[in-house]
């Protein structure tokens, strides 16, 4: 059995305006609430110019990150630190640090916040370890391991 296809007939959309439809601030149009400003971050947002909570830097401020598996599906058979990187400067938690039980609860209490070392793994990105440190002066900051 052979099927035949044709290519299907270029149709061009229709356009609702024949131009852009530029409105003047307070102006109502179709499709524009009465009412309300425009958002003033909008042009910063779209310009590229706006600032989010990770484009901020303070000197002295520590920065955090969780380390998360790379598996879906594995133990935990160890957690090794780096001997070439100076740990004193950095901050590791793990599930041994933290008192009490390691439990959190989304519906009952059954996923661990961080996995411990003989634990499972469930899924991937699973929370292993916690780690901060000082953002450094030397590179402009960014990680536990950037300097100073």
């Amino acid at each position: 059995m052979t099927v035949r296809t044709l290519p299907r007939p270029t149709v061009a959309p229709q356009r609702s305006a024949e131009d852009a439809l530029v409105a003047a601030p307070g102006a109502t149009t179709r499709g524009r609430a009465r009412g309300y400003p425009l958002r003033r971050e909008g042009p910063a947002k779209l310009t590229g110019a706006a600032k989010y909570a990770d484009d901020l830097v303070f000197p002295g401020a520590w920065y955090g990150a969780t380390i998360r598996s790379t598996e879906p599906r594995a133990r935990l058979l160890a957690i090794e630190l780096d001997p070439d990187l100076d740990w004193s400067k950095v901050v590791v938690v793990t599930a041994a640090d933290i008192p009490g039980e390691n439990l959190v609860a989304a519906i009952k209490e059954d996923q661990p916040v961080l996995v411990p070392v003989g634990g499972e793994i469930r899924h991937h990105a699973e929370p292993v370890a916690l780690i901060a440190g000082r953002i450094g002066r030397r590179s402009g900051g960014s990680g536990p391991a950037s300097g100073s």
